[in-house]
């Protein structure tokens, strides 16, 4: 009797040790996958997050944010080529800008030209604008508009993209998570130090840098696929397209860090892809959790 006693002392404190184990695993994998509202696949990556939040204002500012309005001055390059030839920069266009964000899928960017005002993002995960359709007659062949399905995904493929856009704007801003969930990775396709990869939950994503002396986020890299070739018949005037010209390496700095209401926010991020952007835009203003609804995320009629 007493060694059946002693025996089930061991199976209890056994099965205690187990369920303890247990709980530490999950907890550990919990507290990684929180980072920042960013999934992080092992200790390293959360570190970087980690000092990147500290660095920005702390944990608990930055995922205390539910809205922003942000507002500055913008410069876009202007590019143009011959025919079938290679774009080229051939000038610039200045604007000022809004954007206005409620987390976590209405986005919009508001340029305003000096002749025209254009509007830019998703409310609650829906684009603003639908895609160009292309309808008319064109030589004399009616040309109609996709059928349904196709405008669907098209519309579909967009939204797909504008978030994706905004997400890269939050990570580089705040370490924050975006509308497309995220997770972090070590290494690189560079092997350089500091550097993450970023994967979604269909493929590659990118990569960020974090700086080795702040912290902060300030680099974010990715590809898109290259603008396709546009061959004007000079005979007939006729327009043709061929295919996209491969992929191509974008990159987005944030830098010259300021703080608002101990929260640092990057002063200049610019936007570069060989031969398709060239973009540079200076914040001026921050309003951390202003009062924003879903009527400021409609365009004007």
């Amino acid at each position: 009797m007493k060694e059946q006693s002693s025996e089930i002392k061991r199976t209890c404190r056994f099965s205690f040790l187990l369920r303890a184990a247990a709980a530490v695993c999950l907890c550990s994998v919990f507290l990684m996958a929180q980072s920042g509202g960013i999934t992080t696949k092992d200790p390293k990556a959360k570190e970087a997050v980690d000092a990147a939040l500290k660095a920005l204002g702390g944990a608990d500012k930055i995922g205390g944010i539910k809205s922003l309005i942000i507002k500055g001055t913008g410069t876009n390059a202007v590019f143009s080529g011959m025919s079938g030839g290679p774009l080229t920069k051939t000038g610039t266009l200045t604007y000022e800008f809004e954007i206005r964000m409620l987390l976590p899928d209405s986005f919009v960017q508001i340029n305003r030209f000096p002749d025209r005002t254009a509007y830019t993002g998703v409310s609650q995960g829906t684009p603003l604008s639908s895609p160009m359709m292309m309808m008319g007659s064109v030589g004399g062949v009616n040309i109609q508009g996709p059928p349904p399905e196709v405008a669907e995904a098209m519309a579909k493929t967009q939204a797909n993209n504008l978030k994706d856009e905004w997400s890269r704007f939050l990570i580089g801003t705040l370490a924050k998570a975006g509308p497309t969930p995220l997770t972090l990775s070590p290494g690189s396709a560079s092997g350089a130090s500091g550097v993450f990869t970023l994967t979604k939950t269909d493929g590659d994503f990118g990569e960020v840098e974090f700086d080795s002396k702040t912290g902060y986020p300030s680099v974010v890299r990715y590809k898109t696929a290259g603008l396709p070739t546009t061959i004007i018949d000079p005979a007939t005037g006729r327009v043709s397209t061929t295919g996209p010209r491969g992929m191509v390496e974008n990159e987005i700095r944030f830098q010259d860090r300021f703080s608002v209401n101990g929260v640092m926010f990057p002063r200049i991020i610019t936007t570069t892809a060989p031969g398709m952007r060239d973009t540079e835009i200076r914040i001026t203003d921050v309003q951390i959790n202003p009062n924003l609804s879903l009527k400021d995320f409609e365009v004007p009629k």
